[in-house]
């Protein structure tokens, strides 16, 4: 964005600290585990946060946001460390699909695989995991009549 390869993002979790970026929070997300199909959870839909921590998980590399919703919800506690480190949320949704493990993704970024069968969404049950959906622009760009339509299109389709 900064270097104007694009004129507005969306993004999980917190906006970046940036003078030159402008930001709205769109919607809030909850966070589900996904399981292979055949996995004992699948057909339940449902489980609380310590039986989810005996579980094999997957994660996205240190850094990246949906890391840090891992090691958030999970406490990052040596015990909870994921079993394998993936590039992407791609990435991560196709080796939970191949049974490697389970992950913890926000729901609308999981819906389509699991509308095909792939994997399966397991709520947490007993706490409220949530990210929020972020929409930034770069400042310089917000009377842009093309961005700001775009940005209504959005807050409709998205907003809470």
């Amino acid at each position: 964005m900064r270097r104007g390869d694009l004129d507005l993002c969306l993004t999980f979790g917190d906006p970046p600290a940036d003078a030159g970026l402008c930001f709205e929070t769109l919607a809030e997300e909850p966070l589900v585990v996904i399981v292979p199909p055949a996995h004992h959870l699948a057909a339940r839909g449902r489980a609380g946060l310590e039986e989810l921590s005996r579980e094999a998980f997957l994660a996205t590399e240190r850094g990246c946001g949906f890391r840090e919703m891992y090691d958030s919800s999970f406490g990052a506690a040596p015990s909870q460390e994921p079993i394998a480190e993936v590039s992407g949320i791609g990435t991560l949704g196709a080796c939970v699909a191949a049974g490697m493990g389970c992950a913890l993704l926000p729901l609308i970024s999981v819906r389509g695989q699991a509308a095909r069968g792939e994997v399966a969404v397991v709520e947490v049950g007993d706490t409220d995991l949530r990210t929020t959906v972020t929409m930034t622009w770069l400042d310089r760009n917000s009377t842009n009549p093309n961005l700001t339509g775009f940005q209504s299109v959005l807050r409709k389709q998205l907003g809470s």
